[in-house]
Order: C-alpha cells, then structure tokens, then sequence
C-alpha cells in the first residue's frame, strides 16, 4: 500500500443485548472514485478523520498532513488506487471503462446513499487500530443495451 504499511481485518466488538441499532449516519471522510462504461461502479473508502490524518502522514509526512486539503487529497488518491486495482484485475472490462475524479465528503451525520438500488459489499479492515470501510458497489451493463446500434434504433419514431 502507498501508505507503507499493512491492513488487518476489522472485527467490529460484539453488541450488548438489547442494545440500539447502529445508525447509518457517517462521520470522518468518505472517498469515491466512479466507474463508468461496460462496469458501473461507485468504490468508497470510508474512516475517521483521525484516521484519515494519520493516513495523509504516511502518505505525505508530518507537516503536509495538517492541511485538510492534503488529507482530502491523499483519501481520494487511495481509492483511486482501490478502485484502479479492481479494474485492472478485470482484464475483459478494463479497455472498456474508465474512472471518475475522486471526491471526499467530509464531516459529521451524513449518509451515502447510491441513486441506483443494489445490494453493497462493505469490507473493515484495521489501520493503527482505527476501522476503515472499503465498499466496492458493482454492477455490469448489458451490452446490448448500451450499444449505439440498440439506443438509435430504440429512438426512431413513425409519425
């Protein structure tokens, strides 16, 4: 990893009996990195900012990593990766689809919500005993519905 060191998996600490269900509002960083063409796709990397900070250090030292914009930067460059690497792996899609720019949200009670209904993987892994959540969301398009030939002649019209 860019970051120069290794990831673990995250066992999240077991829920108390009868305690409240954990709430789907965010805080920290949110990092997306979108894939469009013959794979659809929308791969987040989630995490405190704590963590984010002391990811941004590994990435671009001590002092760099107390700008936020840098912070915001070195999120968005590590999915990037993620995202990149997934693609890269898919040898039959990779020539046929491209990634978006990256985007950081950041701050407190958001939720992220994708525009299309599927189902998420979410991935935790451990980083300096911090979690951060990698969730890939794929999906591939139907080739026929997606060629020029099939859009153009689902256009025509009689009159």
């Amino acid at each position: 990893m860019m970051a120069g060191t290794r990831l673990t998996p995250f066992v999240p600490p077991a829920a108390e009996p009868g305690a409240e269900a954990v709430s789907q509002e965010q805080s920290g960083l949110t990092a997306m990195v979108g894939t469009a063409g013959a794979l659809c796709s929308m791969t987040t990397i989630r995490c405190s900012s704590d963590t984010a900070i002391k990811l941004a250090t590994k990435m671009a030292g001590d002092e760099t990593a107390k700008d936020p914009n840098i912070v915001s930067d070195a999120m968005g460059e590590l999915c990037n990766m993620v995202a990149g690497n997934f693609k890269a792996k898919l040898t039959s899609l990779a020539d046929h689809c491209m990634l978006s720019v990256p985007t950081v949200t950041s701050g407190d009670n958001y939720v992220m919500q994708a525009v299309e209904p599927s189902e998420v993987l979410q991935v935790a892994f451990n980083f300096e005993a911090s979690p951060i959540y990698i969730s890939p969301n794929h999906a591939l398009l139907n080739a026929a519905k997606s060629s020029p030939a099939s859009r153009s002649s689902s256009s025509n019209f009689t009159h």
